[in-house]
């Protein structure tokens, strides 16, 4: 199998991504008291060189490397079950197209091809909730924060961008500490603006100025998209949407950003999608 230098530090990118989820031995990698980032770096390129060079990767594969790094095989400590799952997740990463799901990064596919071959227990699901509690450092209470919040298949949004900081070099860590509070602000002031100008650009009606195609989707505790923000691409099509290209920057264009791992790709429903972002107009 033959693959650019992009593609395969892509594809170690998404086995990394997809261990960490996983994470059999629960040491919540990125996370505020977690494990680094990459703690299973070793696990995840002796498994994204099975799926370079030989294009698949079976679950007695899987088993071995772990029983290297863990003397045990990932079947004892997971089960059976979950192994099998990530396996055919490790190889929905390299294709055949017909398998590739929300979290490919195959240069070879645009978006549009990647959206028409998703059935709908591909895509993600999109909610808003009301509010979610961030964990700090150092024994500190957790963060309590307002407004409605972007939840994508029952994750907060926030969470899973402040688990995955830790790929990012320092300054990025420095500007994206505060950076988990949503745009959508019940406010009658600038505030509630920024979100009700977040959602028109979701929904195609306008472009963020200076960044098309970007929309704001996380900032600070100043609650100003001016302070800084984290921003997504958002492409839509006939029936699906995708949010991928997460970045951490401040404003003006000419400002290099901080681009978090490429894995982190999601694709909904559009009509699913449309329909939350209608419900949230009506409440900001």
């Amino acid at each position: 199998m033959q693959s650019s230098k992009r593609e395969q530090k892509s594809i170690t990118e998404s086995v990394t991504v997809l261990l960490n989820r996983l994470d059999p031995n629960r040491v919540e990698p990125g996370g505020h008291d977690g494990a680094p980032w990459d703690e299973y770096a070793n696990e995840a390129h002796s498994m994204a060189s099975l799926l370079i060079n030989k294009g698949s990767i079976t679950v007695d594969q899987i088993d071995a490397i772990w029983q290297k790094w863990f003397s045990e095989p990932l079947s004892v400590v997971v089960g059976a079950t979950q192994t099998e799952q990530f396996a055919a997740s490790l190889n929905s990463l390299i294709g055949p197209a017909e398998q590739l799901r929300v979290f490919s990064d195959n240069a070879s596919l645009g978006p549009k091809v990647r959206a028409a071959i998703m059935t709908n227990d591909d895509m993600s699901k999109l909610t808003l909730e009301r509010g979610v509690a961030i964990r700090q450092r150092w024994g500190r209470a957790a963060v309590q924060v307002g407004g409605l919040q972007w939840s994508i298949d029952d994750r907060p949004l926030a969470l899973i961008l402040q688990e995955a900081r830790s790929s990012l070099p320092k300054e990025g860590r420095h500007l994206t500490a505060d950076l988990y509070y949503s745009v959508l602000q019940r406010s009658n002031d600038d505030y509630g603006d920024a979100g009700r100008d977040a959602l028109r650009f979701l929904l195609g009606e306008d472009d963020w100025e200076g960044f098309p195609g970007r929309v704001p989707l996380l900032i600070g505790q100043c609650l100003h998209v001016e302070c800084a923000v984290i921003s997504a691409i958002i492409e839509r099509h006939d029936d699906a949407v995708t949010w991928s290209q997460f970045q951490a920057h401040q404003p003006g264009p000419e400002v290099e950003g901080f681009p978090f791992p490429s894995a982190i790709t999601y694709t909904f429903d559009r009509e699913q999608h449309d329909s939350v972002l209608r419900e949230a107009q009506a409440q900001i």
